[in-house]
């Protein structure tokens, strides 16, 4: 198996992985607003009645 790092300077490496450690946080944050914005979409989809076949194109 070919990892994405094998060919990147270890210092580099080691920059990407902190960098990643920091964002941890933000990211969690996004992903919770992200699926609070979808919950809201679903809840308005169940409340006016459609459904993915209200979207379809007519053949």
């Amino acid at each position: 198996m070919i990892f994405w790092s094998e060919n990147l300077n270890e210092k580099l490496i080691k920059l990407i992985d902190a960098t990643e450690e920091k964002i941890t946080g933000i990211r969690k944050k996004v992903q919770d607003i992200a699926l609070s914005n979808q919950n809201k979409v679903l809840d308005a989809f169940r409340k006016h009645h459609l459904s993915d076949a209200h979207f379809a194109k007519w053949l």
